[in-house]
């Protein structure tokens, strides 16, 4: 069998595997493939790791690990990655970035993001909630039920970044 045609095979094989990549194939002189994601580029639309940069490292470890109950993975003293079913979850200290891009010694403002832990039942996000205040989290909002079905709490870590815990209805 000619080169090209196991090519050509290797290409139907590979895109029957990666269904969400669309193959171009030119053909000429030479056989020239481009591969792409159906949004046009080759990042997958997948969050893989979700990092919460910090210029208060320790405070931080200690709330995700100690208030929340993260285990830790693994500590590198300005990085700190900690076990979690799914998604890769870290903080991180600010300062690591600098030399790679200014932005990152610009002060975030505002609510940026929200991480929402769910509870079994709405009786546990009550429950939670009261817990993790006990513990050391900041209370933004008790537990009430919102208009999405839900029964929702907000508290806030200590760089005052507000997260939920949530059951539905």
């Amino acid at each position: 069998m000619a080169p090209h045609y196991l090519l050509i095979l290797l290409l139907v094989f590979w895109r029957k595997e990666c269904g969400s990549r669309e193959i171009d194939i030119y053909a000429g002189k030479y056989i020239f493939v481009v591969l792409k994601t159906k949004a046009g580029n080759v990042m997958q639309p997948k969050i893989s790791l979700v990092t919460i940069w910090t210029d208060e490292i320790e405070r931080m470890k200690e709330f995700y690990n100690e208030v929340l109950g993260f285990k830790i993975k693994n500590d590198l003293g300005n990085y700190v990655e900690f076990e979690n079913d799914g998604v890769r979850f870290a903080i991180c200290m600010r300062e690591v970035m600098y030399e790679y891009s200014e932005e990152f010694r610009k002060q975030a403002v505002g609510q940026a993001f929200e991480l929402a832990f769910p509870c079994g039942s709405p009786g546990d996000v009550d429950e939670s909630y009261f817990q993790l205040i006990a513990r050391g989290a900041a209370p933004i909002q008790a537990p009430k039920d919102m208009p999405w079905n839900q029964r929702t709490a907000f508290f806030a870590d200590p760089d005052g970044n507000i997260h939920e815990i949530f059951a539905n209805l």
